[in-house]
């Protein structure tokens, strides 16, 4: 059967992982699942799992064994999945489950929110990868940042990069299944790294590595740097060591000094790689492209917008006069006022006839 591609309290969400019914799957046990082991269950954060064996309601000859790990957070979910992805390779990017899949001979593995899953299918119906789609929304959803996809991925250079041996850890359990030549006492686990790993093609001699570690801060990031090519400067001349913003490059494995050198100059610590973009790296240049071409749209909208607003002002003023040409006014329409004055200053120049006086006698307003 082989699928077809086309520690703390913590607010648990209520039922099982698993739950009775999953779109046209329906659970009908359990099983033994995996053992991750308990030093690495550790660092991932586990919170809970769950594990059950699914039939399908329509009768369709096919059952599924599903185990999910909840974690604390996206990054421990990531983790897991790199180390457990070992011998699989990557689902076809027009058919994925969560943020990224695996398979294997009836084996498929992927991780979605916090969570990792694990399936093996038994049957001769061919399964397709969409059909699975129940299982990722049944996952439970992490809350904030406790979701957010963890960026040191983000940091490998994507050319001649052979992404099915990414492998990610965050701890020393999880460090010492990555097989990198650098003892864990100079990386220094009190400072809460995190280490990302890869092979890369073009060496002389098969395949390179380059490993990041990832320091909370470019001091420590710096201290290390330094601790470690000079531990790594006699026993393999051949690595290169640079320190990158807060994270350390080693490069080595079959390639040349050179080589080496050339890599880890590659490191940046700008976001190149995304998850969701099927082209993946975007290289440096084409960056700074879309900024020029952004801008210069922005310097084009504020010129057509000022030479509209000329026009339109023009054809307002400019038609007005005309029109008051036409009828025979002035230009202004200022001329048209007419001004009052008012002569409120000054003695009084006329008398007033006084009521109380019989007709014919005036009566002079004292002060006159």
């Amino acid at each position: 059967m082989a699928f077809a591609q086309t520690p703390a309290n913590v607010s648990l969400p209520a039922g099982p992982l698993l739950p009775q019914t999953v779109g046209v799957w329906t659970r009908s046990g359990a099983f033994s699942g995996i053992d991750l082991g308990a030093s690495r269950l550790k660092e991932y954060g586990l919170k809970r799992s769950d594990s059950a064996t699914y039939n399908r309601t329509d009768g369709k000859d096919i059952s599924l064994q599903v185990e999910v790990w909840d974690m604390q957070d996206a990054t421990g979910a990531y983790s897991a999945f790199t180390l457990q992805r070992a011998g699989m390779h990557d689902c076809a990017s027009t058919a994925k489950l969560g943020h990224d899949c695996a398979l294997g001979a009836g084996h498929l593995l992927f991780w979605s929110g916090e969570s990792l899953v694990d399936v093996n299918a038994h049957g001769s119906y061919p399964i397709r990868l969409p059909e699975l789609q129940p299982f990722v929304d049944v996952l439970p959803k992490p809350p904030g940042t406790k979701g957010a996809l963890p960026v040191l991925p983000l940091r490998l250079p994507k050319k001649e990069l052979q992404r099915e041996t990414i492998r990610y850890a965050v701890g020393p359990a999880t460090y010492a299944d990555l097989n990198v030549p650098v003892d864990a006492s100079l990386v220094d686990f009190s400072k809460s790294p995190e280490i990302i790993t890869a092979k890369y093609a073009g060496a002389t001699r098969g395949l390179g590595s380059l490993t990041i570690i990832f320091y909370p801060t470019p001091q420590i990031a710096g201290d290390r740097e330094r601790a470690i090519a000079a531990a790594l400067k006699m026993s393999q001349p051949e690595v290169a060591v640079k320190r990158v913003a807060t994270m350390v490059a080693i490069a080595g494995g079959a390639f040349t000094h050179a080589q080496a050198e050339v890599l880890v100059n590659q490191v940046t610590p700008h976001e190149d790689f995304t998850f969701n973009n099927p082209s993946g790296y975007v290289p440096p240049g084409e960056s700074i492209q879309t900024t020029v071409s952004v801008l210069t749209r922005i310097i084009i909208f504020v010129i057509v917008m000022t030479l509209a607003a000329a026009v339109l002002g023009v054809f307002f003023g400019g038609g007005r006069a005309l029109i008051r040409k036409l009828q025979g006014k002035p230009l202004s329409s200022l001329e048209d006022m007419e001004i009052i004055k008012l002569e409120i200053g000054g003695k009084p120049s006329h008398k007033l006839v006084s009521e109380s006086q019989p007709e014919g006698t005036v009566k002079r307003i004292k002060g006159e």
